[in-house]
C-alpha cells in the first residue's frame, strides 16, 4: 500500500497522479476537477478520477480496480456525515502495509 504523507500545499496530490499513472490506479478525490485539472497542467493524461459518489457507486460494480484516496480523511469525513455522524476521531496505524 501506498502512502503519501506530508502537509498542506507540500504535492501530495501531485504525487497521487504521478503514482496513479504509473500504477493505472484511479484516482477517488472530493474535487475531481480539480484534480484532472492538476493531472493537465502537469502534462498528464489518461488518469481516471472520480467523485466520492462515483467512487461508491463503481466500487460494489468492479472490485477489483485499484484505487487511490486523495486526502483519506476527507473521504473519511464525508463517509461519516453521509451517515448523519460526525468523525470525532481516527487511529493510523503507519506499519501497516500490504
Amino acid at each position: 500500500m501506498y502512502k503519501i504523507i506530508d502537509g498542506h500545499g507540500t504535492g501530495k496530490t501531485t504525487r497521487l497522479i504521478t503514482l496513479a499513472k504509473e500504477t493505472d490506479a484511479t484516482i477517488v478525490a472530493k474535487d475531481p476537477d480539480y484534480v484532472r485539472y492538476k493531472a493537465e497542467r502537469l502534462g498528464i493524461f489518461g488518469v481516471e478520477v472520480l467523485s466520492y459518489e462515483e467512487f461508491i457507486f463503481l466500487r460494489s460494480q468492479k472490485p477489483e480496480k485499484q484505487f487511490l484516496l486523495d486526502e483519506i480523511l476527507t473521504f473519511a469525513n464525508y463517509m461519516t456525515a453521509k451517515t448523519g455522524g460526525k468523525l470525532l476521531g481516527y487511529t493510523f496505524s503507519d506499519n501497516d502495509i500490504e
